[in-house]
């Protein structure tokens, strides 16, 4: 979901210290050596610090960026890339600031605008003219952002329980968040992402990596989210997949589905009913891959 913009400075910074970031370094470094089979690390140095791009699938096809929900980190998309590598190039970045790979620089990554120039400076630094983003939650805002923004360099999007792109997250949400947003832990974020999945199982290796990341980088900074006017999107130029999870805690899908299928002729709305916002890039990757893969033909997936 949203993550609250700080400042240097708030009084939030006292509460979330620096644990022991190697400890997640070690759990994440061996999480993406799950990823899909000659899987490559790139790093990028911008004025906005040095961004870890993991890179698979052949060099050749059609290039797709992957952009993780807050404090999910690329592990997340372990699943999909197993199946979208066979046939896509896919680009997984972890944004600097939030745990993972990446490093800040000098520039903070304040504004909308701040992160589709680090967008635009990571696409120049893969050679790569136009992508399609696919996010997740946050990860869904920063890829939307980018479109409406940078219509040029999207050739298709697909948008994974988006928050804050059409509507408001729920208030009971935000109310079972509030706690481990203010004092950030392992412990309290996964109680928090095992109660929005209702107690179905995920993968064990990535809980214990998200855990540790919350516990090593604490409460990170974001850009402050607000939800695109429907003018906005007159902007969008690139065919559009919205996803969503039928038992989302986050979001109301049916709610969420009108609004979407109002903004843009270029969009379609899909629904996987037994999918929550947290598991639903982990449980449901072959869906999400056909997906994706009609969205970039134009045609209906099977």
């Amino acid at each position: 979901g949203r993550r609250p913009h700080r400042r240097p400075g708030h009084p939030l910074m006292a509460d979330t210290p620096v644990r022991d970031r190697a400890a997640f370094l070690q759990a994440y470094d061996e999480a993406m050596r799950r990823w899909a089979p000659g899987t490559e690390t790139l790093d990028l140095d911008s004025d906005f610090g040095r961004t870890r791009v993991y890179l698979s699938g052949p060099p050749s096809a059609p290039p797709v960026l992957l952009l993780a929900a807050y404090g999910a980190t690329s592990a997340e998309w372990s699943p999909l890339a197993l199946d979208l590598a066979v046939d896509h190039r896919l680009h997984a970045v972890d944004i600097p600031g939030d745990p993972g790979r990446s490093v800040p620089g000098d520039a903070a990554l304040a504004t909308p605008a701040d992160l589709r120039r680090w967008l635009v400076g990571v696409l120049d630094g893969l050679g790569l003219a136009r992508v399609h983003p696919i996010g997740h939650s946050y990860g869904a805002w920063i890829a939307l952002n980018f479109a409406l923004g940078e219509p040029g360099r999207v050739s298709g999007l697909t948008l994974l329980d988006p928050t804050m792109c059409f509507t408001p997250m729920l208030k009971g949400y935000i109310f079972r968040a509030t706690p481990t947003l203010m004092r950030p832990s392992g412990a309290r974020r996964t109680a928090m992402i095992q109660w929005e999945t209702r107690g179905v199982p995920l993968n064990q290796q990535w809980l214990e990596v998200t855990a540790l990341g919350t516990d090593a980088f604490g409460l990170t900074s974001t850009v402050p989210t607000r939800i695109p006017a429907a003018s906005a999107f007159d902007a969008l130029t690139a065919p559009t997949a919205v996803v969503l999870a039928g038992r989302s805690r986050v979001l109301h899908a049916r709610t969420t589905a009108r609004r979407a299928g109002t903004r843009s002729a270029l969009i379609t709305v899909h629904t996987l009913a037994d999918a929550s916002h947290y598991g639903l890039p982990m449980t449901h990757p072959h869906a999400i891959a056909d997906i994706v893969r009609a969205t970039g033909t134009g045609a209906a997936p099977a």
